[in-house]
């Protein structure tokens, strides 16, 4: 009868074990993450976020942060104060953002414009400046290059081998919206049951061997409670034996020797 109410609660402690796995992995897969409600709240522009993305963009990233100055949908980069001849080529129209990055001494500027037509039209006219200010022997960039939609300055490096440095380590990473229906549904759909599928299995996984864990332990502190119960209760009972007058060969060597004098000689 013990045995039986032992293997029941054994039963009982497995199937909460996995109730409850199982119970977390459904809310932990249909919560969403915190970083996936501000990816789909956020506009494509003029947030914070945004802010925070273009000057993380700027080489490198950690330096970066601690100086950069940042315009949101400006009309002209004047508030920078950089005092150079090659941004009159700039022509927004409050449809583009930029972040300025001081390494000392050089300073990177980054502008990104929001549509690629444009980004093209500034770059053009933005090169046709700078050829114009070499010929003229006035300041120019020591390095220019369109990464994307992105219009990357360098200006007071030390060599241009430098200020290319800088320039190779702005990434341009472009976002994709789907303004009608989405073709990938599907197989989002499908990714994402797949996700699902491997975290309750490995949830299961992992709680069966919990379980396994725990029923050993409590078997095994069970049973180490039953034999030393038993054990005691053996040592406060009087043993008796039947063997009475019985010969007992003396195999253990733990009965008295037997003196040799008091032994029967043999005939002859």
């Amino acid at each position: 009868m013990r045995s039986r109410h032992l293997r029941f609660l054994v039963k009982i402690i497995v199937l909460a074990s996995l109730l409850f796995v199982a119970a977390d992995v459904s809310r932990s897969q249909s919560t969403p993450s915190s970083k996936g409600r501000v990816a789909n709240e956020t506009p494509a522009t003029s947030t914070d976020e945004d802010t925070r993305v273009l000057t993380k963009h700027l080489p490198p990233p950690e330096e970066a942060q601690k100086n950069a100055i940042f315009l949101n949908s400006f009309s002209d980069l004047d508030k920078l104060g950089l005092q150079q001849p090659v941004l009159s080529a700039i022509q927004s129209g409050g449809d583009a953002d930029a972040a300025l990055g001081t390494y000392a001494p050089s300073k990177v500027l980054l502008v990104e414009f929001h549509t690629p037509q444009l980004a093209t039209d500034n770059d053009q006219r933005i090169i046709a400046r700078i050829h114009e200010l070499w010929k003229l022997g006035q300041p120019a960039p020591t390095a220019y290059r369109r990464v994307g939609n992105y219009s990357v300055f360098v200006f007071d490096a030390p060599d241009s081998q430098t200020a290319n440095q800088l320039i190779d380590q702005v990434k341009y990473e472009q976002v994709v919206q789907w303004l009608g229906e989405n073709p990938n549904i599907l197989k989002e759909a499908e990714k994402r049951y797949v996700n699902t599928t491997l975290g309750v299995l490995v949830a299961v996984l992992k709680a069966s061997g919990y379980a396994a864990v725990l029923c050993l332990g409590i078997g095994g502190l069970i049973g180490g409670l039953l034999f030393s119960y038993r054990r005691a209760q053996q040592k406060q009972v009087t043993a008796f034996s039947d063997a009475g007058g019985m010969l007992r060969l003396n195999l253990d060597e733990l009965s008295a020797e037997t003196k040799a004098s008091r032994l029967l000689q043999e005939r002859n």
